[in-house]
């Protein structure tokens, strides 16, 4: 009896240990299905031009994240125990959508690296590499986003669409919508704007 009751501390530390580590491991993308790219391989990065890729280079999200704390306190409160798997993509998703809407870049990737299906991430990375891609100062986005997809073909698509969008840009026009779709196929639908991202529980981040 006395055994039992010094092995039920010793469980319930281990259990609290583990889903810590869990934590740890996920927000750092080491899981599998937290952002990890899965296909290696030329994935159309190299047509970027120099510039664009500089900006990149310089690009810190995690400083640019740190100076927006009401924000990423939402995505930390989505990412948090209160939800399960398909209820936490839900929850970072939403706070994905509202984070796009803000034009809030940095955030919006941050909440995809932390989702623990593949589905909802992809989306969400689909649409910062849409809507960062309509002006100079925030297209450096949309190349990170590209980079976080996990299928060769994905990456293709989005820096094929990167590179139009560099130079409409360049040449003073206006990026069109379509084009950053899943693949890139013909006929296909192009990712979602933050409007179309499906959303999750309603009391996160209100």
């Amino acid at each position: 009896m006395q055994r039992n009751k010094k092995l039920i501390p010793a469980l319930l530390l281990a259990v609290l240990f583990s889903w810590a580590l869990y934590n740890l491991l996920a927000v750092s993308g080491l899981l599998p299905g937290s952002g990890q790219v899965t296909e290696q391989g030329d994935d159309g990065s190299a047509l970027l031009s120099a510039e664009l890729k500089a900006e990149v280079t310089a690009l810190n999200t995690a400083d640019e994240t740190a100076s927006d704390n009401e924000w990423m306190a939402m995505v930390t409160q989505a990412s948090s125990g209160r939800y399960y798997k398909d209820a936490r993509d839900q929850a970072l998703t939403l706070a994905a959508s509202r984070a796009l809407e803000a034009g809030k870049f940095a955030v919006a990737i941050t909440a995809a690296e932390v989702m623990y299906r593949p589905e909802p991430r992809e989306d969400v990375l689909q649409a910062v590499v849409r809507e960062a891609a309509k002006t100079r100062a925030t297209i450096k986005y949309s190349v990170r986003a590209a980079r976080n997809l996990a299928k060769l073909e994905q990456r293709r698509a989005a820096n094929a669409f990167i590179v139009q969008a560099y130079e409409t840009l360049a040449k003073g026009g206006q990026p069109q919508d379509a084009g950053a779709g899943h693949a890139g196929n013909a006929g296909e639908p192009a990712a979602p704007g933050a409007a179309g991202l499906t959303v999750g529980p309603a009391g996160v981040g209100q």
